[in-house]
């Protein structure tokens, strides 16, 4: 079983749960996608792949000392659809104040490299990654259309927003099935 590590936000089970049943009727319609579990929903701000528990503890401070440094937002929200290519189908993710996603993502990837943690380098497009096209399928402008739809429908209840209380170290296992993920640690901004 391969282990890999990243740092993400995670979406609070108030604003997973009510996506999830809104896209109930897009699991069914939409058999060619392979849909991740609500409750592993995040948003990642640095990729690290493989790291030993070894290399728990460093990066653990890594991200203390990114989120001393850079404040968490004060909130974030769902909005949209979208894909990545063809093969990724997603749910966009607003923060406020504006670009703080984005900078302590930056920070953290680059806290990573200065201690010598692996670390994949790239900007942070704040986003839930919500499913994956199988092999041959693709996700469709209908299924973005879905998703946005399901965003706006929450944001007129009220329940699309969260405050994170922390950054949390993530570890997802990858073996035969789906992937499992697990938080390793938590650190409160």
């Amino acid at each position: 079983m391969v282990t890999r590590r990243f740092v993400a936000l995670g979406v609070p089970v108030d604003v997973s749960d009510p996506l999830a049943a809104a896209l109930t009727a897009l699991r069914a319609d939409h058999g060619g996608l392979r849909f991740t579990a609500p409750e592993d929903w995040h948003l990642t701000l640095a990729f690290c792949g493989e790291l030993g528990d070894a290399q728990l503890e460093p990066l653990t401070t890594v991200v203390e000392e990114a989120v001393a440094a850079s404040p968490l937002p004060d909130r974030l929200r769902l909005t949209g659809g979208g894909r990545f290519g063809r093969a990724v189908l997603w749910a966009g993710v607003t923060d406020e104040p504006a670009g703080r996603v984005a900078a302590l993502g930056a920070r953290i990837q680059t806290g990573c490299e200065d201690a010598g943690l692996p670390v994949q380098r790239r900007a942070v497009r704040p986003h839930v990654t919500l499913a994956r096209a199988r092999r041959g399928a693709a996700v469709t402008a209908g299924a973005v259309a879905e998703v946005t739809a399901a965003t706006d429908a929450l944001t007129a209840a009220g329940r699309e927003h969260w405050s994170p209380p922390s950054v949390e170290v993530w570890s997802s296992h990858l073996g035969d099935g789906p992937a499992r993920y697990e938080v390793d640690a938590a650190v409160s901004g």
